[in-house]
């Protein structure tokens, strides 16, 4: 669904032949839209929803999402930038920096001229970001799979052809497997899904775009310490966990120095998507992803920690950026990918290309663990008064979230909430208050997989945070409760549990069943950190 900016009415491209009036000699412009201020703190849940902002505080809108950002299918969107996956046989033909007439109909002037902005191949699938100056988003309104003459302006260039289709909107059940247990067919041979990860045999491999959508991480505060790890402590003997975030600011030494061009397909330490080069320092002014390191190497000091940094020092991170990082995780052998980000989804349970790349991760039997997001203030009512995940209750709605919702289809995918201990106003026989345990930030018992009880204080209010080792002040979030998760998973590998499923990885953490959050997470499991 694409929202006009005009009236905010929804409407449904039909066609299939697309036609476009643009200057064959434009330039296109480079990262046109990207936000300059960083993220405003939220409110509240109703901050989640895009659909909110843009109708009732645009201004908040574009500075999150940017200044050109529309809602495609409920989800923020650069409309002048287009994402292409496919194998890189498919895609070697286009050459960075160079403009292409994609041919999709028989108007020859009035087909759209793009520029290539980015190539990346990190092993696994290429991914390429197609720039232009008028909208891309209906080349999602052509069949998954067509092919599009693709045309360069400089004669000596080859022709080819892309396949830039939407691909399946569906959940992907079963897809890892048949059975959706994790881990089988890892070696691509033992069941017929894993022989597909060619791309040539399975729907998901097929080649796939969608516009460049945004996300972020959430706004947080200033900070003091240094952090945990340092060069000498960031690699291990453990699984190899992938740290999809702000990236990572060592306490002690640095990063290694190339004395040669590098490029993310031979550079194993970590990869900064967002600069584009093998320094995955963390820039974000409360180092987000610092943080979430710290927690994940004090609960599994023997994890190999792999940085990849996916959002800028503002929180905002792009699709195309975050693909990026999933497909370099992947090739560098991770076994746990730690995603504390969101993307808004509208009524939509997830993106079809960053499903179809959580498919491919299951074909491999790699573990996602994400946050579940956050509410922002509480209202005067309380918890209880803010909507579960894909609810909405009076005027607060919260949208679904990517990729945290895509746990319902995918069981290598965990999503992660908090929870706290509040008092219930009542008291023992010896006189001492009773407590009940509730989820503190985003609920439900379709998408939430397993609560982490706080352990912290941050002054932010009664229900509490989570400790960052080694940084001060504790911070509240689902964005550091999923790491705890993500260190006891690697503990679990370390010893060397079952985890074919996911009831047996939960299992393997000693996640417990409160009934009290039967209506709040998925069976009502929660684990203490």
């Amino acid at each position: 669904m694409i929202v006009s900016p005009a009236d905010n009415q929804p409407f449904h491209p039909t066609f299939y032949i697309i036609q476009y009036t643009l200057n064959p000699k434009l330039t296109p412009v480079t990262n046109p839209s990207k936000p300059l201020k960083p993220i405003p703190p939220f409110r509240d849940v109703r901050f989640l929803d895009p659909a909110y902002l843009f109708a009732s505080a645009p201004d908040t809108f574009r500075s999150i999402y940017g200044k050109t950002a529309i809602l495609y299918r409920g989800t923020p969107v650069l409309p002048e930038e287009y994402i292409l996956v496919d194998d890189e046989s498919e895609l070697s033909f286009l050459r960075q920096g160079e403009q292409y007439r994609l041919i999709t109909g028989p108007d020859a002037d009035a087909q759209p001229i793009v520029k290539v902005q980015t190539y990346r191949y990190c092993g696994g699938k290429a991914l390429v970001l197609l720039v232009s100056n008028e909208s891309l988003t209906l080349l999602n309104a052509l069949p998954p799979g067509e092919r599009i003459a693709t045309v360069p302006l400089n004669p000596q260039l080859p022709t080819g052809s892309i396949r830039p289709g939407g691909g399946s909107r569906g959940r992907g059940t079963g897809q890892d497997g048949n059975t959706n247990q994790i881990g089988r067919g890892q070696d691509g041979n033992t069941n017929q899904i894993g022989r597909g990860q060619d791309g040539n045999t399975n729907q998901v491999g097929r080649g796939q775009g969608y516009p460049n959508a945004v996300g972020f991480l959430y706004p947080g505060q200033q900070f003091n310490g240094t952090g945990l790890v340092t060069a000498d402590t960031l690699h291990g003997s453990g699984p190899t966990v992938a740290i999809l975030d702000s990236g990572l600011q060592l306490a002690g030494g640095a990063y290694p120095k190339p004395t040669r061009a590098v490029s993310c397909q031979t550079t194993p330490w970590g990869w900064d998507f967002v600069e584009e080069d093998a320094d995955p320092t963390d820039e974000q002014f409360n180092r987000h992803g610092t943080r979430v390191a710290g927690i994940i190497r004090s609960v599994c000091p023997e994890a190999n920690l792999l940085p990849v940094r996916i959002a800028d020092a503002r929180n905002v991170c792009t699709l195309f950026d975050v693909l990026s990082g999933l497909e370099y995780a992947a090739a560098q052998g991770a076994r746990i990918i730690n995603a504390s980000w969101v993307f808004a989804c509208g009524t939509d349970e997830t993106i079809p290309l960053l499903q179809a790349s959580l498919q491919r991760l299951a074909y491999r039997g790699i573990l996602v663990v994400c946050a579940a997001g956050n509410v922002g203030d509480v209202p005067p009512a309380g918890l209880p008064a803010i909507p579960a995940i894909g609810h909405q209750m009076g005027d607060l709605r919260v949208p679904m979230l990517a990729p945290a919702c895509s746990s319902a289809g995918l069981s290598h995918v965990i999503t992660v909430t908090s929870v706290v201990s509040l008092p219930t106003g009542e008291h023992d026989e010896a006189g001492r208050p009773r407590f009940r345990r509730t989820v503190c930030e985003l609920k439900s018992d379709t998408y939430v997989s397993v609560g982490v009880l706080v352990n912290g204080s941050d002054g932010q209010g009664r229900f509490g945070s989570f400790k960052t080792p080694d940084i001060t002040p504790d911070f509240r979030g689902t964005s550091f409760a999923a790491p705890y998760v993500t260190g006891l998973i690697a503990r679990a590998m370390l010893a060397g549990k079952d985890l074919s499923s996911r009831e047996a990885v939960l299992r393997s953490i000693g996640a417990r069943r409160d009934l009290y959050l039967l209506d709040q997470i998925v069976g009502g499991l929660w684990v203490k950190p």
